[in-house]
């Protein structure tokens, strides 16, 4: 093993000066290309797990605005279904308003007004709004 050293480093300082430099060179280059590539493996990583994050609460938003809007429908059909229900109530409820009216009409004699001026109907068309 120590032969091998001393064999290399013999080859090393036999080696004039400008080849030593370019293997220096070129060690320096592989190991700033590795540590290069390293990098740009962790900013992947960094990079990566960003995206994740951010669709993962575009993902949590577009779910809350669909139950939102899930929810508004329902609302809007409960709403339309209540007011159909008012619409029938009231309706109901002027059918028996009329009922009774009719029923107390018949019971009731006609009222005359005794202040009352014993003078004709003037006609809608000579009837005058002040």
């Amino acid at each position: 093993m120590i032969y091998c050293v001393i064999f290399v480093m013999r080859g090393i300082f036999v080696m004039d000066f400008g080849g030593t430099l370019a293997i220096v060179n070129l060690a320096g280059l592989v190991i700033v290309g590795f540590m290069c590539w390293m990098s740009l493996g962790s900013m992947k990583q960094q990079m990566m797990g960003l995206m994740s994050r951010e669709l993962a609460e575009v993902r949590r938003q577009m779910r809350n605005t669909l139950d939102k809007s899930n929810r508004q429908d329902d609302q809007i059909a409960s709403n339309h279904e209540k007011i159909q229900r008012l619409e029938v109530n009231i309706a109901s409820i002027q059918d028996e308003l009329e009922a009774m009216s009719r029923k107390l009409a018949a019971l009731l004699p006609p009222v005359l007004d005794e202040d009352a001026a014993e003078s004709e109907l003037v006609p809608p068309s000579e009837q005058r709004h002040l």
